[in-house]
């Protein structure tokens, strides 16, 4: 079976990015699959002349318009299916409507709110919003959800394109079962499929049994939702606990700032690394502070718990339904910064705690992390696509 994946790249390497890398080995090697790729970076477009990047934008967002080397592809490589990973801003959404043309069933796969939201969080003012979905997209320019009114005028745009090419969509797959949920919900027309992906880490790694280093570790974009501030604040308050914090993102000076003007001693700023250096350095932490303020249970999560690293995560709608406290992991509540000093204080010198709830963390993520299991759901959910698919030809 030929599966055609389309991908647009993000400007600073993401879980998605690298949960789709891993996921097109795993087609490749595991279910025999032949992957063909069609993707676009948004690093390299940032480094474009202005001219360059209005025509691209122009050619990724312009209604009607199928790239000729994506026609080409097609043409050429004749695909069975189609899975679409992010398109946006590179990518004309028309695409879909190309491969509905010539009968090639698509899967739109679902790692945030884009389907729901512009900005793809569903959060305005740190609460839950779904405005844009019940009324219209013009809400996030009246509010300016991107932060510029150009930029929420654009994913505004996208999203009103999005919507309207709905209907060439065969199914959805979802890898968080609550996301999976909700989008019946709100798309019941829609056939939406959990999906459980596959992370590979190297299994001496998992292994390891070399002593931990004595800091609470953050591991993500340097952005609002992903709650930098709360750590920054958090450590500000602790100070006889070390933090490290690696990522990139345009909090970034922010942080620097931060660190500078408040004289912390107990805090590290580290830019990304290779994607095995941050899996060394995950597996190294004392605990994994995961705080961000909206729906998602992000890839570096899942790794930590996979490296017996103990979690400590923002209560929301997701994590309560993952994490149960002081059995795999600990939750606290993002809107009140004493709640996460309280449950840092009660757990930091309590190994044999920390010990067990990691152990149980991490044999509860190895249970279903499997790369056979991943590729035979993805046979199942592609089975069931062409039934899908003859039976609406019949009729």
């Amino acid at each position: 079976m030929k599966f055609l994946v389309v991908h647009n790249t993000y400007t600073e390497i993401t879980g998605e990015d690298l949960l789709i890398q891993i996921f097109n080995a795993s087609l490749r090697e595991q279910g025999h699959f032949e992957v063909i790729e069609y993707c676009r970076d948004s690093k390299s477009f940032h480094g474009l002349p202005l001219l360059k990047k209005i025509r691209q934008l122009i050619q990724g967002n312009l209604p009607f318009y199928v790239p000729r080397d994506f026609r080409d592809l097609l043409e050429r490589e004749r695909p069975d299916i189609a899975l679409i990973h992010n398109t946006i801003p590179l990518i004309n959404p028309w695409i879909l409507v190309t491969l509905k043309q010539r009968g090639i069933p698509v899967l739109a796969s679902i790692y945030n709110y884009r389907l729901l939201c512009p900005r793809g969080t569903c959060v305005r003012n740190e609460k839950f919003c779904d405005l844009c979905y019940r009324w219209t997209p013009i809400w996030a320019v009246f509010f300016n959800c991107l932060g510029k009114y150009t930029y929420s005028l654009i994913y505004a745009y996208r999203y009103s394109l999005q919507r309207y090419l709905l209907k060439t969509i065969t199914a959805f797959i979802c890898s968080v079962k609550y996301r999976t949920e909700l989008l019946q919900t709100y798309l019941p027309y829609h056939t939406v499929y959990f999906l459980t992906h596959y992370i590979g880490i190297d299994p001496a790694l998992m292994a390891s049994t070399a002593p931990r280093q004595n800091h609470i570790l953050f591991a993500g974009r340097f952005v609002h939702d992903k709650g930098v501030r709360i750590v920054l604040e958090c450590a500000r308050r602790m100070p006889h606990i070390p933090f490290k914090l690696y990522g990139e993102g345009p909090l970034a000076g922010m942080c620097r700032h931060f660190i500078a003007t408040h004289h912390l001693k107990n805090v590290e700023l580290h830019p990304w690394a290779p994607h095995h250096e941050n899996l060394k350095n995950l597996r190294d932490a004392k605990i994994f502070l995961f705080p961000s303020v909206y729906r998602e249970f992000g890839r570096v999560l899942c790794e930590a718990m996979l490296l017996k690293t103990p979690v400590v995560v923002a209560r929301n709608a997701v994590s309560l339904t993952i994490i149960r406290p002081h059995e795999n992991g600990f939750l606290f509540d993002p809107n009140d910064i004493t709640s996460l000093i309280d449950v840092l204080e009660k757990i930091w010198y309590d190994e044999p705690l920390l010990g067990r709830v990691a152990e149980q963390a991490h044999n509860e993520v190895r249970h279903y992390n499997n790369a056979h299991f991943c590729i035979r759901q993805v046979q199942d959910i592609c089975t069931k696509v062409y039934q899908k698919k003859s039976t609406s030809i019949v009729h």
